[in-house]
């Protein structure tokens, strides 16, 4: 107990730090964000690799890029925390019938 504040140490990135015990919480989210499983469904390459490399340049893991339904369909029994989905895709507008599906197995899905 340091001032009479209730912390906790916790390690991150193998670095020692301590956390207030009302802070922890919010730093756990971070912290599990960061290592989320990302899916990304955009038919335009260009900008999906574009968003991939900045994901993966702040430290997220992209398991994947979809362009349309079928691709997107091959990513819904794997383990994925956000979904970044375009609504207008190759196939049309399919993309809320995908935010739908994902969000109904507990996937964040973030129209774009």
């Amino acid at each position: 107990m340091v001032a009479g504040l209730r912390l906790i140490f916790v390690e991150l990135n193998g670095t020692p730090i301590a956390v207030r015990r009302s802070s922890f919480r919010k730093l756990y989210r971070a912290v599990a964000i960061m290592t989320a499983n990302i899916l990304i469904v955009e038919d335009e390459f260009l900008i999906a690799c574009e968003m991939q490399g900045i994901l993966e340049d702040n430290g997220y893991h992209c398991v994947g890029i979809a362009a349309d339904l079928p691709d997107a369909a091959r990513y819904f029994e794997e383990p994925l925390d956000v979904a970044f989905v375009d609504l207008n895709l190759r196939d049309g507008l399919t993309g809320p019938e995908i935010g739908k599906r994902l969000s109904s197995s507990g996937v964040r899905v973030i129209f774009i």
